[in-house]
């Protein structure tokens, strides 16, 4: 994803905001800054769920994230405070489904099936929220019976609806490459979003890799596609040397990403290697760092592989 994406879709409040304006649906809320004490403004009704303002993966939510009292909402406003050190952001509990699509492209868009994390196993009453411990804890998801599978039961007329909300998102926070919208659906038939999710995980199995293949695509094709949909970013920095150079020295050049724990990068003739973290692409600042390594091994190309002092 770009930069501007993942800047407006990072900061949730901000993103809440935006969508609001589009007229997208998202569960009512407030923010309660670190360091203020905490309130609840008139208006806002119980149950209410707090969570960060921007952590990922679930980090500082469990089944108490949903309050249903006053003294319940400071107490977890206050371990938010200190448990992420972050803002915490409150906000209208949606009683629903989870559903989660996949949503692919720059300006052509492709929503993928509508998918649902399901509880098989809940006790009687248990609120069916992504939490840190059904994200993570294996242990946790057996016992609960947790699985996510494509959805059933909805009808042609609600998917669709869905599946048009998604795209919305998408363009409103100015998302690009690949991302997956998190929305729960009210007993009601009413969609919510509740949050996006640029760049989420894309291991063989996981949510997104299982309903890309739900429509035929298979795990090679998704990650070609992906890698094709951010190699568009390059095509700048790769005309701008073609313009500095004025000739094209090869018939093809790949850039080769390795996503891992190292840092630097390699020329070679036609291609060049650029190893970079994982969360690179969610900080502006890293992902101009990463174009510039880019663009350093790419400038190899000619000065050094081709070009060489006598």
């Amino acid at each position: 994803c770009n930069p501007r994406g993942l800047l407006l879709s990072h900061d949730k409040p901000l993103a809440k905001k935006i969508l609001t304006f589009h007229r997208i649906h998202t569960p009512g809320f407030y923010v309660l800054p670190k360091g203020k004490k905490p309130r609840r403004p008139a208006g806002y009704k119980f149950p209410l769920l707090v969570k960060s303002v921007s952590e990922d993966a679930s980090l500082g939510i469990t089944q108490s994230s949903i309050v249903h009292d006053d003294e319940k909402l400071f107490d977890r406003i206050e371990y938010i405070h200190q448990e992420t050190q972050t803002d915490a952001l409150i906000e209208a509990y949606i009683e629903g489904r989870e559903l989660y699509v996949g949503v692919m492209g720059n300006r052509r868009l492709t929503t993928l099936p509508v998918w649902e994390m399901v509880f098989k196993n809940a006790p009687p009453g248990m609120p069916q929220i992504a939490t840190a411990r059904v994200k993570w804890d294996i242990e946790y998801q057996k016992k609960l019976g947790i699985d996510t599978l494509a959805a059933t039961g909805i009808d042609s007329s609600t998917e669709q609806r869905i599946l048009k909300t998604c795209k919305r998102v998408y363009r409103a926070l100015s998302l690009s490459g690949y991302a997956r919208m998190d929305l729960r659906l009210s007993d009601e038939g009413k969609v919510y979003v509740l949050e996006a999710n640029p760049n989420p995980n894309l291991s063989f199995g996981e949510d997104f890799a299982e309903s890309a293949d739900k429509v035929g695509m298979r795990y090679e094709s998704l990650l070609q596609k992906i890698l094709t949909l951010g190699l568009n970013y390059l095509a700048k920095v790769v005309d701008a040397h073609h313009k500095i150079w004025g000739t094209i020295p090869y018939k093809q050049y790949h850039f080769l990403n390795v996503i891992g724990n190292g840092g630097g990068g390699l020329e070679h003739d036609n291609s060049c290697l650029v190893m970079t973290g994982r969360w690179t692409y969610r900080d502006k600042s890293r992902y101009k760092r990463w174009l510039s390594l880019a663009s350093h091994e790419f400038f190899h190309t000619w000065n050094v592989r081709r070009l060489r002092p006598k």
